[in-house]
């Protein structure tokens, strides 16, 4: 059998697998409806439930029907179908935070957001005849929705010093929607989406190396750093981190001035003199001044 034909069968045996229903879809989808039948109650009870007795019926209530409806209506579920209903949901929810700025804080909202949630739901559900999505093609939705609020969020930081909940809800939908549209046009597997997911990852773990890089590099050229961190009065100390080389010697001279006392170390191989002084009254932190020394001259 040549390698072509090969690779062949095993396509084909996995388009069949992911037609087939599915008993791991169908344990997700009920995991993950009980999941947002509690995300339903805690709606539902913002101005509603008076006692622990109130507040365990309605999470009973909620949660037993969405595990008895979802654990009923899955017997011949697929895996992308389950992904997509899952997802749906989480959809409903989060463009509920973009209708109350947030999530809820009165009964209102809280309907609200109850009401964006079974939407979402029900838009998953007449979308499946229509887009018919692997469980790659819903995962890589998920990823654009996830990267256009992270990316969305730091943008708005960026240039704004601010994130907005709406804007960032709007930007992730955009997001969202692309990712879906790319996926009719290219065939995605979870394997490729998650490939996808590690390369972006591994982009973003490059660039804080290479940052952490031109901080160790600017650390040794100016031989000391002093970290200023606040401590209790019980644990009144310094952090002090020391470049690479060799151990230099330290030189303790006692120093006081009229505010404050301290020692003053001097490290003479680095060319350093550091004054450090305990907080004054009102302060929490120490204090560490680099200071010019004869060695410096």
């Amino acid at each position: 059998m040549r390698l072509s034909e090969l690779d062949g069968a095993l396509q084909a045996r996995a388009a069949a697998a992911a037609a087939a229903p599915s008993q791991l879809a169908r344990g997700e989808l009920v995991f993950w409806t009980t999941a947002g039948g509690a995300y339903i109650a805690t709606n539902l009870c913002i101005d509603r439930c008076y006692t622990d007795r109130d507040a365990a019926t309605v999470f009973t209530l909620t949660m037993g029907g969405a595990l008895a409806i979802s654990a009923l209506a899955s017997s011949h579920f697929h895996q992308g179908q389950a992904q997509l209903y899952n997802s749906a949901q989480v959809w409903g929810a989060w463009n509920g935070l973009w209708v109350n700025n947030g999530f809820a804080h009165d009964q209102q909202e809280g309907y609200v957001a109850v009401g964006a949630q079974l939407a979402g739901l029900a838009g998953g559900i007449g979308l499946w005849p229509l887009w018919h999505p692997t469980e790659g093609d819903v995962a890589f939705a998920n990823s654009g929705l996830l990267w256009g609020a992270l990316l969305g969020s730091w943008g708005q930081l960026a240039f704004g010093g601010h994130a907005d909940i709406q804007t960032t809800v709007a930007i992730s939908d955009v997001a969202m929607l692309a990712a879906a549209f790319a996926t009719t046009q290219v065939k995605m597997s979870r394997g490729r989406t998650l490939l996808i997911e590690s390369r972006r990852r591994a982009r973003h773990a490059d660039r804080r190396a290479r940052r952490d890089l031109a901080a160790r590099r600017s650390r040794r050229r100016h031989g000391v750093l002093v970290r200023h961190v606040d401590r209790p009065r019980a644990r009144r100390d310094l952090d002090v981190e020391v470049g690479r080389g060799p151990a230099p010697a330290v030189t303790l001279v006692p120093m006081r001035t009229q505010d404050a006392w301290g020692l003053s170390l001097a490290f003479t191989k680095m060319k350093r003199a550091l004054a450090i002084a305990p907080p004054a009254v009102g302060m929490t932190s120490w204090r560490a001044t680099c200071l010019r020394c004869a060695s410096c001259a």
